[in-house]
């Protein structure tokens, strides 16, 4: 069992698999074949706080890879009551497969990871967000030598350094930046690449 708490806990082979996979997802998903990965798997998202982005990806990844997402969130749990963080990460961890946990502090997340018996992904806490790495802020300039534009009307341009040629490579990825509508510019987030795309990629 692995965790996933921090980006830099990933060698960076690990994280070129990861995204080599996701290339893979998202192609199988354009050709319209169905994934089936995670049948039977339950996945809990346990958000202690506000969440758009995050929620919805994880919550869509699980479907579209056959399994299911069950939201949870601190106010409609007995941790509103007060209970122990060690003993609801023993309930989820009977129930789920994987947890996606959004909360406050690293020593919090740490202590639910600790106490947990399935892999705990960081949805995000006060020291970060590995699954938008590396980072969510806007960039007023592009430092690349070329852009890409997804086949829809509903279009991000992504910036690389890379060339033309190996734009999609798992590498070049790790630099991309995505332009919002405004102009400014973000980082994709590394769930954004890993779980199949929506209609519109």
């Amino acid at each position: 069992m692995s965790h996933f708490l921090r980006m830099r806990g990933l060698q960076r082979g690990e994280i070129i698999r990861l995204f080599a996979r996701a290339a893979q997802l998202k192609r199988r998903r354009r050709e319209g074949r169905l994934e089936d990965s995670l049948t039977g798997k339950t996945v809990v998202l346990l958000m202690e706080k506000a969440s758009t982005r995050t929620r919805l990806s994880f919550a869509a990844a699980a479907f579209q890879l056959g399994g299911h997402a069950i939201e949870l969130s601190a106010g409609t749990s007995q941790l509103a009551r007060g209970e122990p963080l060690s003993d609801t990460a023993r309930v989820i961890s009977g129930y789920a497969d994987a947890v996606v946990m959004r909360t406050t502090t690293d020593a919090r997340l740490e202590e639910f990871a600790r106490w947990s018996s399935v892999p705990v992904i960081n949805g995000l806490t006060d020291g970060g967000h590995p699954v938008q790495w590396p980072g969510s802020g806007s960039h007023s300039s592009a430092t690349a030598r070329g852009t890409w534009l997804a086949p829809s009307s509903r279009r991000r341009r992504c910036s690389t350094s890379r060339s033309s040629s190996d734009r999609h490579r798992p590498s070049a990825l790790l630099q991309a930046r995505w332009r919002r509508r405004d102009g400014t510019w973000r980082s994709p987030g590394i769930h954004e690449w890993l779980w199949p795309a929506p209609t519109w990629w």
